[in-house]
């Protein structure tokens, strides 16, 4: 009776273990990439598959991301100690190549889930849509968004409180198709950024608008 007592018990110590166990998040590498694919493991180590070499990155990193739009630069952009790190192509495909990493955000704003109450995904996002010279958007825990194009900003922007990227960017037929984001600022009123020129984005300050869903049903953008 101890041992069938003593093999329950461990098979539900076995049973839980399991439930709670986390699995590599393995992602497959863009066109170009010496890479074949990455790997990020529950403990947070970053690697990154060259040739038959399974080779480290870097360490405590929380989230990943593959480059989507075909001129960015990086290769991946990846979060560690809550900062927006970018990862470039290595010049050879050898045993493991040096690494070449670069931070380029600090203090990565958070989503707040409200059922949870808690912080839940980073606040960046990868731009695939090729007629727009935007790769990348990231908001900072200090309200400042940033849009970046391949090599260098092309725009920034403080007391932003939320954004939302835009799916109907440059779709014939649909309005504000001139925009590839809306961006919630804290005066209430809604920046929207150009996807054709960043320099040229507007803001819609006729009324404060409490959310982007509310300026979005408004203008009928869903």
């Amino acid at each position: 009776m101890k041992n069938q007592t003593k093999l329950l018990v461990l098979l539900v110590a076995l049973t839980t273990v399991s439930a709670f166990a986390k699995d590599d998040i393995v992602k497959n590498a863009r066109k170009g990439d010496v890479a074949s694919q990455y790997i990020l493991d529950p403990s947070g180590n970053l690697f990154r598959t060259v040739g038959n070499n399974k080779c480290q990155i870097t360490n405590n990193v929380e989230d990943i991301k593959i480059s989507a739009h075909p001129q960015d630069k990086a290769m991946i952009y990846f979060i560690k100690n809550s900062d927006l790190y970018v990862l470039h192509n290595a010049d050879r495909t050898g045993q493991c190549p040096k690494a070449s990493t670069k931070v380029i955000t600090s203090n990565v704003a958070h989503s707040y889930n409200k059922k949870t109450k808690e912080n839940s995904n980073y606040r960046y996002n990868v731009v695939s849509n090729t007629k727009t010279l935007v790769v990348n958007v990231v908001l900072d825990s200090y309200g400042n968004l940033e849009v970046w194009g391949d090599v260098k900003k092309l725009g920034y922007q403080d007391g932003i409180v939320d954004y939302s990227m835009y799916n109907y960017y440059n779709v014939k037929g649909k309005p504000f198709s001139s925009y590839v984001l809306f961006a919630l600022m804290n005066n209430g009123c809604i920046l929207k950024v150009d996807g054709d020129n960043v320099a040229q984005s507007k803001t819609d300050c006729e009324r404060k608008w409490s959310s982007i869903k509310e300026f979005k049903d408004n203008k009928s953008l869903n």
